[in-house]
Order: C-alpha cells, then structure tokens, then sequence
C-alpha cells in the first residue's frame, strides 16, 4: 500500500496466472465474491499484471 495526496495504491501479488474474475456474491458469506464487484465500483484503477514466478500483479487505485 502506498498513500498519496488523493488517493491510495493496493498492489497485490499471487503465483496464479489466472486473472481476476467476477462472480455472483454469496450473501450467506460462505462462498465469498465481493471482493472483485467491490474493487470495480470504488477503484479509480484497476490493472493486472505478469508478477513474480509467473503469477500476476493487481494493482488498485481508491480515491482518498
């Protein structure tokens, strides 16, 4: 994370090569799938990357 004048940078790495993708939320919680809905209706920037070991880099811009 890295807090800057008007905004907050989320950078996130993982081994899977998979990109993020949305999906229905469960609304008991069990099964998740708020995370990625979440991120698209509050981020200024959303970009996934290569990262490390050939997994990938999200990188998330929310307004501050």
């Amino acid at each position: 994370m890295t807090l800057y004048d008007e905004s907050v940078l989320v950078e996130v790495s993982d081994t899977s090569a998979s990109p993020p993708r949305p999906r229905a939320p469960d609304v008991t919680g069990a099964h998740g799938g708020w995370g990625w809905t979440l991120i698209a209706r509050v981020a200024n920037e959303v970009r996934v990357m290569p990262g490390p070991g050939g997994g990938k880099t999200v990188l998330v811009r929310l307004p501050w």
